[in-house]
């Protein structure tokens, strides 16, 4: 887990960097700091791609200084000097750095457009543009790299807000890029006031997809709102069901979520495939202040809540590390900034994912064909199957010669719980 500090006051705002000790509830001690001058320093984001010979740690820190976007690297032990990625008059803000494979993608906004590049070797791409043209309505980017059956690809998938010239009015924008250009850009969510969208993490092996999430007011308070989709490489992606709330049970207001999901743990089969399948996630609750942070892990047997009360002072910034594998389960770490000191420090807490050990764990985003229920039957017959991604599918009923006697099903189906009545 890596976060963020900086000092104060915030005329002096310099970026540090610190991180949990392995498999442990316990931090270093040590603050590797980006800067160390008195420039302002803020919009701190940090990425770590999958290592290479030559670059074993492959890690990145981006940040805004000056109005410009900067960053460090570092490819083995050492950080490597600090370099600027944009140059100009016209500031630059609010920078996404993510992983992609062995290089990185970033993502910000500038004069209410949204721009992208990608880090390659040793040196960036030209910026472009991705947002529609003439537009200067954008902000607030999030980046994801897709590919297929839960790897991460070179296919860049970005989601920003629209402002629609109103600040109560604003929409869900997502822009993919598929084998040779960028493809047109999808309202994902329009309907009252969204914002603040994000990527959900879905971990190595989970459910091949992509899933997406935003604040919303569409309920009269806002709550987290979130939509799955399918991943086609090189093409636009599919999503499967209309987005909803995904934290329902849970009270008040509620802002900054940063969902995770795996599939290490217990999953429940009466659960529809329909469901917004996530195992942990964070998010500040209450008023505009924002004044707890709720940790939720949707353990076995039951949902454990870290509820960390602001004491009249500000959370914000709230963030849920990747997943750490322990010996006695996934560690997820919740990190957010409060003021109570004085000055805005950083605070963690921690939650572990129990795994289940004594029962076999079926994926819930698997084909499952059911035994058909009667059996023997006369005249009918109910057959069941679960999708967990959309697919062609073909039910045919042999005779005992292997005679082909009907055809059941022989279409693209969409993921979800199937009954098909037969009638001999």
């Amino acid at each position: 887990m890596l976060a963020f500090t900086r000092t104060s006051p915030a005329e002096m705002a310099n970026i540090g960097l610190v991180k949990t000790l392995p498999a442990s509830a316990s931090w270093s001690d040590t603050i590797e700091w980006m800067t160390s001058d008195s420039a302002v320093n803020d919009y701190p984001s940090v990425a770590q791609a999958c290592p290479t010979a030559n670059a074993p740690e492959n890690m990145m820190v981006v940040w805004v200084r000056a109005g410009n976007i900067y960053y460090r690297y570092r490819p083995d032990t050492v950080w490597e000097p600090m370099q600027a990625i944009t140059s100009g008059p016209t500031p630059d803000e609010f920078p996404y750095l993510a992983p992609r494979d062995t290089g990185f993608g970033l993502v910000w906004e500038r004069a209410g457009q949204i721009l992208f590049s990608e880090f390659t070797g040793q040196s960036w791409t030209m910026p472009v543009v991705v947002s529609a043209g003439g537009d200067s309505a954008n902000g607030a980017p999030c980046l994801e790299y897709l590919g297929y059956c839960g790897l991460r690809g070179f296919y860049p998938a970005i989601a920003w807000e629209h402002r629609n010239n109103a600040d109560s009015a604003h929409a869900v924008l997502f822009h993919i890029r598929g084998d040779s250009t960028w493809l047109p850009i999808d309202t994902v969510a329009s309907t009252g006031d969204n914002r603040r969208p994000g990527f959900e993490t879905i971990e190595p092996g989970a459910y091949p997809g992509i899933g997406l999430t935003w604040e919303s007011n569409i309920s009269g308070r806002w709550r987290i709102r979130g939509i799955v989709g399918e991943p086609n490489p090189g093409q636009a992606v599919t999503w499967l069901f209309p987005d909803g709330e995904i934290l329902p049970s849970f009270g008040g207001n509620q802002h900054d979520a940063s969902l995770a999901l795996i599939d290490v743990i217990t999953w429940h089969a009466q659960k529809s495939a329909a469901s917004f399948w996530f195992t942990t996630a964070t998010w500040l609750a209450g008023g505009d202040t924002a004044d707890t942070v709720q940790l939720f892990t949707n353990s076995y047997p039951l949902p454990e809540i870290a509820a960390i009360p602001g004491s009249g002072f500000q959370h914000r910034d709230v963030t849920l590390s990747s997943m750490v594998v322990t010996q006695s389960g996934v560690r997820y770490w919740s990190v957010w900034a409060n003021n109570q000191s004085g000055q805005w420090k950083l605070y963690g807490a921690t939650a572990v994912v129990i795994m289940d050990v004594d029962t076999p764990m079926p994926r819930p985003f698997s084909f499952r064909l059911e035994q058909n229920y009667p059996n023997p039957f006369n005249p009918t017959t109910k057959v069941s199957f679960v999708l967990g991604h959309s697919s062609l599918v073909s039910l045919k009923v042999y005779d005992v010669l292997g005679r082909e006697v009907a055809t059941l099903v022989d279409e693209v189906k969409a993921p979800g719980n199937y009954s098909i009545v037969w009638d001999a």
